[in-house]
């Protein structure tokens, strides 16, 4: 399966600065790795490409390891994305969100 990243020129993840994008979105800091998650979100929840970057992410298996699982993708960290897939193809959803994203190709 071939997957798009041309909606990644959209996200408004890419206007922050390379330091901050890093702490918040790859954050490894047991100090701050929640506060550092929010932040994260909250630049995810007023992203026009959330969705994409989501479906996305579970598609490309992103954060599947354990050393990269506290990145955040689409507003979600990998448990929810796991648990956002599975929810979706128990009801039957899934096709359609992946359909309706444009992710691929």
């Amino acid at each position: 399966m071939k997957l798009s990243t041309e909606w990644m020129k959209d996200g408004t993840c890419r206007s922050i600065p390379v330091a901050d994008k890093d702490k918040w979105f790859f954050s490894q800091d047991p100090a701050t790795i929640y506060k550092d998650r929010a932040r994260a979100k909250q630049v995810c929840h007023i992203c026009p490409v959330v969705k994409q970057c989501g479906v996305y992410a579970i598609l490309n298996k992103e954060s599947t390891d354990s050393h990269s699982r506290n990145i955040v993708w689409g507003a979600m960290m990998y448990r929810d994305r796991l648990e956002h897939y599975r929810d979706a193809k128990r009801h039957g959803l899934w096709e359609q969100i992946v359909e309706d994203s444009g992710v691929v190709l």
